[in-house]
C-alpha cells in the first residue's frame, strides 16, 4: 500500500481529464483523489455518489439496481445541463422544482426527474462540474 503524505506523492496525469482550462481551477489533484476513492468503492459493489468541496461538484456514476428488472446495470447516475435565461425558468417534475435566473446549472440524479433529455453517465465515470458546466470527465472501466 502506498502512503500519501503530500500532493506531490500522487502522480497526476491531467490529460486523462481532457483539456478543459477550468479543470485546473477545479483541481486535478482533487479530481484524482475522488476518482481513486471511486475506484476503491466500486470493488465493493455498485457505488454512485456526489461530492462537493464547496467549489466543484464531483459525480461518480457506476451502476444501480433497476426497479423493473432487478438487475444491477449502468447508468448509476444521469445529469442535465441547463442554461437559464435572464428572465428565469422553472423546471418541475417528480417532486423537483428548480427556479433559476441567468445562470448555468447542472442537475445530477439517479433517474431523470423531468421530461428533458438527461445524459447517462457511463459505468465508473467521474465527472467534474463547475459553475453548471462540465470541466472534467474520466470514463471508468466496467466492473
Amino acid at each position: 500500500m502506498t502512503h500519501i503524505k503530500t500532493a506531490r506523492d500522487i502522480p497526476v496525469n491531467t490529460t486523462q481529464w481532457g483539456q478543459d482550462r477550468d479543470l485546473n481551477h477545479a483541481g486535478p489533484f482533487r479530481a484524482f483523489c475522488v476518482a481513486s476513492f471511486a475506484m476503491a468503492l466500486r470493488r465493493l459493489g455498485p457505488a454512485n455518489f456526489l461530492y462537493s468541496d464547496g467549489d466543484a461538484l464531483f459525480a461518480h456514476g457506476d451502476r444501480r439496481k433497476s426497479p423493473v428488472t432487478g438487475k444491477v446495470a449502468a447508468p448509476g447516475l444521469v445529469y442535465l445541463l441547463q442554461d437559464c435565461p435572464p428572465t428565469g425558468t422553472t423546471m418541475t417534475g417528480n417532486g423537483l422544482s428548480v427556479t433559476a435566473t441567468g445562470q448555468a446549472i447542472a442537475l445530477v440524479a439517479s433517474v431523470p426527474l423531468t421530461a428533458e433529455t438527461w445524459q447517462q453517465m457511463t459505468e465508473g465515470e467521474v465527472t467534474v462540474f463547475l459553475g453548471g458546466r462540465i470541466v472534467g470527465r474520466r470514463r471508468g472501466e466496467p466492473a
